[in-house]
């Protein structure tokens, strides 16, 4: 692969873990593979001042939003590809090195994330999906894309989604399926690139408030009328024996609706 731009998100109370991810980083990459570590903090006091120091850089901003500090990474990187990171992971010289082996003309590039906390992985790789169904499993920290080619199609992340947005998830798989949608090119490395603590995770509900089944209408309206309709039909199982059902799924066609 050809030098790549990280961009870590994060926010102000978290600022030193996320320089020190950098600098973790920075000091591990294969020589030319880093060409430099991107911290967005978001929340920054109005008086933060963007900070340059070589190849890291931190860009303050005031407001919050995901989606946001994934766009202003992609608007103000200059390597070849880009690599989506949170301030909680974990990246190793091995999983560094998984990186550097792929050839330069893919367009987006997915790995896979190790537990941090213990042995194993952050979610099950053996369930195998159908493309482009497979893109609603990935999360954002193990997508690497090939910035020019999404420049050229412009896609961005949907500000709208995403944590410290109006609707707090789904950012990741509408960003992929607007990618897949113009033409790119996929490569699952079926390796491991990033560790993420894994506690707790098996019992994540992104289907209990109406914001979150809002986005997933928004995600949904990306695989077309009939897709998405089966697609929100199936989802509607999910919370069909919580309290507020009917509210849950009526929040999600609207968000289908309103795509």
């Amino acid at each position: 692969m050809r030098n790549l731009s990280v961009g870590i998100s994060t926010v102000f109370p978290n600022l030193d873990r996320a320089k020190s991810l950098a600098a973790e980083i920075l000091t591990q990459g294969k020589e030319g593979l880093i060409h430099e570590v991107l911290i967005v903090c978001q929340r920054c006091p109005k008086s933060f001042a963007d900070l340059g120091e070589g190849r890291l850089k931190v860009l303050g901003v005031t407001d919050a939003g995901l989606s946001k500090s994934r766009n202003l990474v992609l608007q103000s990187a200059s390597g070849d590809f880009v690599w989506f990171l949170d301030d909680d992971v974990t990246v190793t010289r091995d999983s560094l090195e998984a990186i550097s082996s792929v050839g330069g003309d893919v367009d987006v590039l997915l790995g896979q994330i190790g537990c941090s906390d213990g042995p194993g992985f952050y979610k099950n790789y053996r369930r195998k999906t159908v493309m482009p169904f497979a893109l609603l499993r990935v999360s954002s920290i193990e997508l690497i894309v090939n910035r020019r080619k999404m420049l050229d199609r412009n896609v961005f992340f949907d500000e709208r989604l995403g944590l410290g947005a109006q609707y707090p998830c789904g950012e990741e798989n509408a960003f992929l399926l607007d990618l897949y949608r113009s033409g790119a090119r996929f490569e699952w490395l079926g390796k491991v690139i990033v560790f993420h603590p894994c506690g707790g995770s098996e019992v994540r509900d992104y289907f209990r408030t109406e914001s979150q089944m809002y986005a997933r209408g928004i995600v949904a309206s990306k695989f077309g009328f009939w897709r998405g309709g089966l697609l929100c039909f199936y989802w509607s199982f999910r919370v069909v024996r919580k309290p507020a059902a009917i509210k849950l799924v009526l929040s999600m066609l609207r968000g289908f609706l309103m795509g």
